[in-house]
């Protein structure tokens, strides 16, 4: 029962803890991943109006993505996961700060700059924090293939207990209908 158990709390960690934040964690990235189109379609068009609705979608997705990514701080648990999640923090930061320059370039009217700020510094910023999430998200995907295997391994283990109790009570019928017929044969 207790390696049964064991298994149950594999499968439990498995299921609930490291793929779901593995799928809100890729949430985010669909997010930041929105904002950075918005950004980009905002250097390619000139309407004012249409800009400002999506200067307005933009914030509604930073929202989001800070929301996102406090549910993901409060999920993790190890030392590494902390350190790699510090460096995605340390990328976004980075990241939104020249991409609101490049946009604050555009809004004043000087396209070239800030067309310019976005393909030397805002692009590159956004390659840096795309890659410190594929970092965090690897490591992700590691802690969820081991509590696989270690779910792989309680299975096992528990199924291989069956097997031996299941002999064992197996035996032990036989045993006992052996010395239960010749209790009732040899008196006759």
């Amino acid at each position: 029962l207790d390696r049964m158990r064991r298994l149950e709390q594999s499968t439990d960690s498995l299921a609930h803890v490291q793929f779901a934040k593995v799928r809100l964690a890729e949430s985010g990235i669909q997010r930041v991943n929105n904002n950075a189109r918005i950004a980009l379609h905002l250097f390619l068009m000139g309407d004012s109006k249409e800009r400002e609705e999506l200067v307005s979608a933009q914030k509604e997705q930073s929202a989001e993505i800070t929301r996102i990514y406090a549910e993901v701080e409060k999920r993790l648990t190890t030392d590494r996961e902390k350190e790699l999640y510090a460096k995605v923090l340390a990328a976004r930061q980075r990241y939104v700060g020249e991409r609101t320059k490049a946009e604050r370039t555009l809004q004043d009217g000087n396209r070239e700059a800030a067309l310019s700020a976005m393909e030397k510094t805002v692009l590159p910023g956004l390659g840096e924090y795309t890659k410190a999430w594929d970092e965090l998200l690897t490591l992700e995907g590691d802690m969820a293939n081991a509590s696989a295997a270690e779910a792989i391994d309680e299975y096992t283990g528990a199924r291989g207990a069956i097997v031996t109790v299941l002999v064992v009570a197996v035996l032990f019928g036989l045993v006992t209908a052996f010395f239960v017929s010749r209790g009732i044969t040899n008196p006759i």
